[in-house]
């Protein structure tokens, strides 16, 4: 977990861009600040480790069910769903 954690703080910046990118008319600076937890360290797991995609999401969108109200979750599922789709996408 502290290589995680270490990885969210040394990319943030250019997890914010990524984040950001994939929300629909939305950026991360405007949800709350467990929310924007949650979509970093899915972002920084599914771009740099090697734990498999799904569980990447699905861990995120369980923490989001306990943490975040019924239309962050969606919001959280569908841009994971972007970052996934967008990464298989340039063949990583």
């Amino acid at each position: 977990m502290k290589d995680t954690v270490y990885g969210v703080i040394t990319y943030q910046k250019e997890l914010d861009e990524i984040v950001n990118n994939n929300l629909n008319n939305w950026t991360i600076d405007r949800l709350g600040f467990t929310d924007q937890a949650i979509l970093r360290i899915a972002a920084y797991e599914l771009l740099y480790t090697d734990t498999p995609d799904i569980v990447v999401i699905n861990e995120a969108i369980e923490l989001s069910k306990q943490y975040s109200d019924d239309d962050v979750r969606k919001m959280i599922n569908a841009t994971l769903d972007k970052i996934y789709h967008e990464k298989v996408d340039n063949g990583e």
